[in-house]
């Protein structure tokens, strides 16, 4: 998943399609969770989240992350790791979400 610069439409379609795809087996199981970090997968929600220029994609990235770590301690470690705790001190510095 490479993130967008700027989303097109069929781009952002496609982001927020592969967001929903991604969302079902992680609400079947919180190991799934760990999972996903450990393929890389929170690695690539976080730089679509830091790259992107699209508040819906980057809304998108930001509600999965927090999805992921909810009452997960092993993913709450992991995003301590990769500095995804800190996300909030960069939304606040921001003009828009």
């Amino acid at each position: 998943m490479k993130a967008p610069n700027s989303a097109k439409v069929a781009d952002k379609e496609a982001f927020i399609e592969i967001f929903d795809e991604i969302s079902a087996p992680l609400e079947a199981s919180s190991q799934n969770n760990l999972n996903l970090c450990r393929m890389g997968g929170f690695k690539a929600l976080l730089e679509v989240f830091i790259c992107s220029t699209d508040d819906d994609i980057r809304k998108k990235a930001a509600s999965m992350m927090s999805s992921l770590m909810s009452n997960n301690l092993n993913v709450q470690e992991y995003a301590m790791k990769r500095g995804a705790v800190n996300l909030s001190c960069q939304l606040e510095r921001e003009s828009k979400p």
